[in-house]
């Protein structure tokens, strides 16, 4: 088995797991749908999920590649401040909703980046 082969599962779940709070995000963002406690939940959950899943990659990362795991753990700490944002500053207008997703996307970004330079620095 190669050593970066743990991490497709976790990688795969990470893009799923961005993808739904993705759309769920930008449904309530846009008003396609209303803000139901439903989907304000599952909102949440998948966006816990996509935290765990950065932390579970970057611990692997860390163990195939030594010092591949920063861009991983930057990630889950812009995703808490995101977070941070959301929860406690209470998005009400598309200004903050706005910052919201740039964040999220910067984070997912910078957790693509440390999965490649993982798995290059595992091939080598």
């Amino acid at each position: 088995m190669k050593p970066a082969q743990p991490m497709k599962f976790g990688t795969m779940f990470l893009r799923t797991a961005f993808l739904l709070a993705l759309l769920l995000g930008l449904g309530d963002l846009f008003n396609i749908w209303s803000p139901t406690p439903i989907l304000i939940d599952a909102h949440i959950i998948a966006g816990l999920l996509v935290l765990g899943s950065m932390w579970a990659l970057a611990w692997q990362a860390g163990k195939i590649a030594p010092g591949a795991s920063g861009p991983l753990w930057v990630a889950s700490f812009v995703v808490l401040l995101g977070a941070v944002i959301a929860l406690f500053m209470r998005i009400s207008g598309n200004l903050l909703g706005i910052l919201h997703l740039v964040l999220m996307l910067v984070a997912m970004g910078m957790a693509e980046m440390g999965i490649a330079r993982s798995k290059r620095r595992a091939k080598t």
